[in-house]
């Protein structure tokens, strides 16, 4: 875990792993950096860095991230680079969600934030 500026929450079972930073002005993060720490996220940090919406996740103050393993991520890494990042940025919510908050959201009512 990061200082108190940067929050990494554990993998749920099904190996989605939820990323929330929550950042001060004075503070930056970097997500390629955090997610660097696990292997196991190297082919969705690999998609980020080349579709460069590790650049403008890492300018946003307040971002979950969610984050799929390499053994989840199916073709995606294969797919025109333009499809990649549309899908990838649906994986990133532009408000600070962690584990519990996710768990009382109500699917159909869920109108969530996403940099697509």
């Amino acid at each position: 875990m990061e200082t108190s500026s940067v929050k990494a929450r554990s993998p749920p079972p099904h190996a989605v792993i939820l990323l929330t930073c929550i950042l001060s002005i004075a503070s930056a993060f970097n997500i390629t950096r955090i997610l660097n720490r696990s292997p196991d996220y190297g082919v969705f940090n690999d998609l980020l860095t080349r579709t460069g919406l590790a650049t403008h996740i890492n300018q946003h103050s307040t971002v979950t991230v969610l984050a799929m393993k390499n053994g989840q991520i199916g073709d995606l890494s294969s797919r025109p680079i333009d499809i990649a990042e549309s899908i990838l940025r649906t994986h990133v919510i532009l408000d600070y969600f962690d584990i519990m908050k996710l768990h009382r959201l109500k699917i159909h009512q869920a109108k969530l934030t996403t940099m697509y």
